[in-house]
């Protein structure tokens, strides 16, 4: 390379972003935007539930629906190798049970997340 010579190259898969080579009195230097995608796999987001999500280049979207069990959706963003939830939520659904107040009590069956039942007192 010539002194002050400069060029740019994109990075090497399975990289993405440019890398920027300059020469200047002898002394080679290397400047990388250089950003790792991510690969397929799954992850917890904070409600419990498991996301399963596609390879995906750094800096891509990748909408899914809930797992079951769960109401919403998630929207992850490839960061430089990790998938982050950038967009909405799941919330779970109220598994069956039994609420026992002071005089009184209600069996009840599973409930959706956002939906009421009216249920009788036992």
């Amino acid at each position: 390379m010539d002194h002050k010579e400069t060029y740019q190259q994109d990075c090497m898969s399975p990289f993405l972003g440019k890398v920027d080579v300059s020469c200047e009195y002898g002394e080679l230097t290397v400047t990388s935007s250089c950003t790792q995608g991510c690969w397929a796999g799954n992850m917890t987001i904070d409600s419990g539930a498991l996301i399963v999500y596609p390879n995906m280049v750094s800096g891509e979207e990748y909408e899914t629906s809930c797992p079951t069990g769960y109401a919403g959706f998630v929207t992850l963003t490839c960061v430089d190798q990790t998938p982050e939830v950038t967009d909405g939520a799941c919330y779970s659904h109220c598994l069956q049970g039994r609420y026992i107040g002071d005089s009184w009590n209600v069996v009840y069956e599973p409930i959706y997340h956002g939906e009421t039942e009216e249920i009788d007192c036992g």
